[in-house]
């Protein structure tokens, strides 16, 4: 799934506030983190710790979404 798109994430751009395993960012911003990467991207970022971040209204069509439901 790496390089296909970037993921567009819930979780707010901005430094990481104590444990890293599951980050949630920043509570205080409406950035979102984006992750993984694109088709027109490097190598290097197809991975999903590398991120970068987009404002509610930065879609592109090398940015997508995964749904995800608990079960």
């Amino acid at each position: 799934m790496h390089g296909d798109v970037w993921q567009w994430c819930s979780d707010g751009y901005g430094p990481y506030d104590g444990d890293a395993v599951d980050p949630k960012g920043a509570k205080d911003t409406t950035s979102r983190v984006n992750r993984g990467g694109s088709f027109s991207n490097p190598a290097a970022h197809s991975r999903a710790a590398y991120r970068k971040w987009n404002g509610p209204h930065g879609w592109d069509g090398r940015i997508g979404f995964r749904v995800c439901v608990d079960l």
